[in-house]
């Protein structure tokens, strides 16, 4: 979507962002983060899908330390 790139155009430097269908529901803004070692949903996203805990699934692994910028 040309409309919400920055200047209109594609620009390598800039993230991806796409659309997708999640639990019957259009998420308009997906930030695709290559270099990301977890995989966060903030609480009010995944209860606006209307989610469950039988939808979580446990991590088996080392413990997470901490987020850094």
């Amino acid at each position: 979507y040309l409309e919400e790139l920055p200047g209109g155009s594609a620009n390598a430097n800039i993230p991806i962002l796409i659309r997708a269908d999640m639990a019957n529901f259009e998420v308009r803004r997906v930030l695709v983060d290559p270099g990301s070692s977890v995989d966060i949903m903030y609480a009010r996203t995944f209860e606006t899908l209307q989610l469950n805990e039988r939808n979580l699934t446990p991590y088996v692994g080392s413990d997470l330390q901490g987020f850094n910028g």
